[in-house]
């Protein structure tokens, strides 16, 4: 894998820098869609279930998580559970976040499918999310999409955070350059910890200081193609 040192500029044109390489690894929520009201749903339900109707989050909250491995989310903000308390709503939350993807799913941003199937012509592409186990597929499921991508990786089926999946995926699938889009500071951190440029995904749910491309609309992914 090959380190880029990057000047800065805030053009998608700029974009066309990144031509050459081999793959795209997409970050997927606030990315490629927004899922935000069936994971807000998912969360309540366990909430209720875990016995803290009185703890319910709201999209806006939700959106703020996103990004963030799950645990760390519990922890953080959730830390009255308790230790046990915490486990036991992991798993519950596992169980009925695949009941509510796999009902409600989540919209897709505009152009994403255009862009999809356009790049995949001549990149490999992937998605490196610190979903759970299951949250990937599902997105494969409701976008019909699954075929355009090399292939994916989750913190949830793997246990490594996001730098550490995104070499995964280019050692697993031989891709010596790529990039990576996303719409999170740790997305972006995360990148850099990879090795690899990162392209910020303005329309989705971050603020990102200091990246170098950006775009407002997945089209502009289309300069890179």
């Amino acid at each position: 894998m090959a380190s880029f040192d990057i000047a800065p500029g805030n053009s998608p044109a700029r974009l066309k820098e990144l031509s050459a390489m081999d793959g795209v690894i997409f970050d997927l929520d606030g990315t490629l869609w927004d899922a935000s009201a069936s994971a807000t749903r998912a969360w309540n339900r366990a909430l209720a279930e875990c016995g803290h109707p009185d703890r319910l989050v709201t999209v806006g909250e939700l959106r703020a998580f996103t990004g963030i491995q799950i645990e760390t989310i519990l922890e953080e903000k959730f830390a009255f559970m308790g230790e046990k308390g915490i486990q036991d709503f992991l798993e519950v939350y596992k169980r009925i976040e695949l009941d509510e993807m796999a009902k409600g799913g989540g919209v897709l941003y505009p152009d994403v499918e255009r862009v999809v199937k356009a790049l995949s012509r001549t990149k490999k592409l992937f998605i490196v999310s610190n979903c759970l186990t299951g949250y990937i597929e599902n997105f494969f499921h409701h976008s019909r999409l699954g075929m355009y991508f090399s292939g994916y990786e989750s913190t949830g089926r793997t246990g490594k955070p996001k730098h550490g999946n995104i070499q995964k995926v280019m050692q697993d699938y031989n891709v010596n350059t790529a990039l990576y889009v996303g719409d999170t500071e740790s997305d972006y951190r995360e990148s850099q910890k990879a090795g690899i440029p990162f392209v910020y995904a303005r329309y989705g749910f971050g603020d990102v200081e200091g990246a170098v491309y950006k775009i407002d609309r997945a089209a502009d992914l289309l300069f890179i193609e």
